[in-house]
């Protein structure tokens, strides 16, 4: 029979026209063409498969590996071939461009016309073509071996060598604690979310009125230890080649698209990308508004220490994946805690003693924002995920766009309890947002409280004060190191604080030193008194010659006491016009307001002979005393600009009685 071009396939092989006219009941196609329009008869088939499972015995996918043995047969053999082997060579050669045409194919077995396998993503794994009795003048032997893959389940993805790991560690300290100190503190007078409210004398936000007042009563301060810890996840996959389905016959039988079966990638991507809707405990996480699927928020079972519930912040995520090796793997982090809360904190607590024992308390953080899906998304499911309302750990109420609740005695550090009801189902996500709640709600209004941690009294070894009660002969002063400590000063000596919005962060650095301050509110003080006490008078009478100088000769008398007095303020200067007069209640200085009241109640209990103000002076108040004083100055200085006051008094006074042996003030 001639030789002739295959148009169907566009190889160069021998038309078995004898063959395909007539109807046959087997014939094998792949990529649409039929291996008999090649090589004359069909070949044997065999097929075995093997059954890929992960260590646990989940079936991943199932290899399939056809073995096509057949020969092929010259057509021409009678009369006597003329042309020697070329007609085999060229079917052997057909037969290779066939199976390598595509990277995978399409492999279709019909019976009468019927497909009775249909399998696309198949590869040749290995081909043979044996040296023939004839040595392939008329015939040759070949051997083809072909495989594909198909998912363990029905519409499930193809792929080999699965992972799906989880991994807990603890950050730092992973144990609940939480610990009351009872901390000494002057009266604050101003601090509006410090909580809980306060109480007259008790150093609360409102009670006192003066740093004079009030003897440190005690305020307990809350130190809340909550676990942290770091979950990751790693799913990965190696997707193996597919190809999508093409046609037996029609106009698609024949279509081939080189390079179209290197997407295994993408099947260990289907693959990783459907493990991901589930926990590690199995459950297809809760979709969110959207519809869409949403990441693991909240981990419902004891699975963290002896918390009923985690939460689950500050997710990142990172992307592997090889086209080449058709590898495809995710990995998610997360923040753990069994609490809430929006933000975390570390601080440190530093103290430095000057030369004249004057303490600096340094107390320096940083607040982290964290961020949390939204509340709607933990709350789906009718409350799985959600803190217990009851003796757990935390309680959390949607309120005023801050989650409330707190954890056991956190009333003051880490409190959380707000007071407006209402209900919001969103947590804020914007870390800048929550920590800035946490510094501003939850942190700020107790940095005095934290310093005051570092002051020591009536404890310890601090049990003594550095002037003893009077004995005969009197004790010099103690060692100051082992004596109680002056408390610290409500207003901080300096302030700083770092914002960065973009990483959701807020840094911040308080000092508070206990210089002895009378005024409270003012910024810093120095107070100055001077004592001039009264001397002999006398008179000197200049002798000419007289080695010994002039004569001395007193006139019985003493001179008058003076007492000099200045008080110098410093407050933040005045911020409108008004400010400038101090007979203006908008001045820091107004002459009835409270810093000037403290400075005038100062001046007149000092006034030598003059009655002190049980208010400001205490069990020091007298009655008035005999003798006689006089006002010799008193001058006023301000300093708008620069919030600087002071202010000079000077008196002169005699004693009613001559047996005082020191000045009486």
């Amino acid at each position: 029979m001639p030789y002739a071009l295959n148009t169907d396939t566009g190889l160069d092989n021998v038309e078995f026209s004898a063959q395909t006219a007539t109807t046959r009941p087997v014939s094998i196609l792949f990529n649409g063409s039929g291996i008999h329009t090649i090589s004359g008869p069909v070949p044997l088939v065999d097929i075995s498969k093997a059954y890929n499972r992960t260590s646990t015995g989940e079936l991943e996918s199932i290899l399939n590996t056809i073995t096509l043995t057949g020969k092929i047969i010259r057509p021409d053999i009678s009369p006597p071939p003329t042309s020697g082997i070329k007609t085999v060579i060229t079917a052997i050669s057909g037969l290779q461009a066939l199976f390598t045409k595509c990277s995978t194919g399409h492999l279709v077995i019909q019976c009468d016309g019927t497909d009775m396998l249909s399998v696309s993503g198949v590869m040749v794994k290995d081909a043979s073509f044996n040296r023939s009795e004839d040595n392939w003048v008329y015939s040759a032997d070949y051997t083809i071996s072909l495989e594909y893959y198909e998912p363990g389940q029905p519409g499930a993805a193809v792929v080999q060598n699965t992972s799906d790991s989880w991994s807990i560690e603890p950050l730092e300290d992973y144990v609940y604690s939480s610990f009351s100190a009872t901390v000494k503190t002057k009266p604050e007078t101003h601090n509006p979310q410090l909580k809980p409210n306060p109480l007259p004398g008790g150093g609360g936000g409102s009670g006192g009125s003066s740093n004079l007042g009030g003897d440190g009563s005690g305020t307990t301060l809350n130190v809340i230890n909550v676990p942290q810890y770091r979950i990751s996840r790693r799913v990965s996959a190696v997707g193996l080649p597919v190809s999508a389905p093409v046609s037996s016959t029609g106009a698609g039988a024949n279509t081939c698209v080189s390079g179209a079966g290197n997407k295994a990638y993408m099947e260990a991507k289907k693959w990783v990308e459907s493990r991901l809707e589930y926990t590690f405990e199995g459950q297809k996480v809760i979709s969110n508004a959207s519809g869409a699927s949403g990441l693991v928020y909240v981990m419902t079972t004891p699975s963290i220490s002896n918390f009923k519930d985690t939460f689950l912040y500050n997710h990142v995520r990172s992307i592997n994946f090889s086209i080449t090796d058709g590898s495809y793997e995710v990995n998610d982090t997360w923040l753990a805690m069994p609490t809430g809360i929006k933000y975390i904190e570390d601080y440190s607590i530093e103290c430095s003693t000057d030369d004249r024992y004057v303490k600096t308390v340094r107390v320096q953080g940083n607040i982290k924002g964290l961020y949390m899906s939204s509340f709607d998304v933990m709350k789906g499911s009718g409350g799985v995920g959600l803190p217990p309302t009851g003796a757990g750990y935390l309680n959390i109420v949607p309120n005023s766009g801050r989650l409330t609740g707190a954890l056991p005695g956190a009333a003051n550090i880490l409190d959380l309890t707000g007071s407006v009801a209402g209900s919001q189902s969103t947590f804020y996500g914007n870390p800048y947002q929550n920590a800035s709640s946490g510094w501003i709600f939850d942190i700020k209004p107790y940095v005095y409280r934290r310093a005051s941690l570092a002051v020591y009294n009536n404890i310890h070894d601090r049990n003594q004060n550095y002037v003893s009660p009077a004995t005969n002969p009197p004790p010099p002063p103690n060692n100051p190191v082992y004596c109680h400590e002056t408390l610290l000063n409500v207003i901080p000596v300096s302030t700083t604080e770092g914002h960065d919005p973009r990483k959701g962060t807020i840094s911040y650095s308080y000092e508070f030193n206990n210089k002895f301050n009378l005024v409270s509110g003012v910024i810093s003080e120095n107070i100055t008194i001077n004592e001039t006490g009264p001397t002999d008078v006398f008179s000197e009478a200049f002798v000419i010659g007289r080695q010994l100088g002039p004569v001395l000769q007193s006139l019985g008398t003493k001179t008058s006491t003076k007492k000099d007095l200045t008080i110098e303020v410093v407050v933040v200067p005045p911020s409108s016009i008004a400010g400038l007069i101090m007979s203006n209640n908008q001045c820091p200085l107004w002459t009835g307001g409270s810093v000037y009241s403290h400075i005038q109640g100062i001046v007149d209990g000092l006034k030598p002979f003059g009655a002190r103000s049980n208010s400001y002076f205490g069990n020091l108040a007298r009655t008035q005393l005999p003798g006689q004083v006089y006002l010799s100055q008193d001058n006023h200085s301000w300093n708008p600009t620069e919030g600087r006051y002071s202010r000079s008094v000077s008196w002169v006074y005699q004693q009613c009685s001559t047996d005082k042996v020191y000045l009486d003030h």
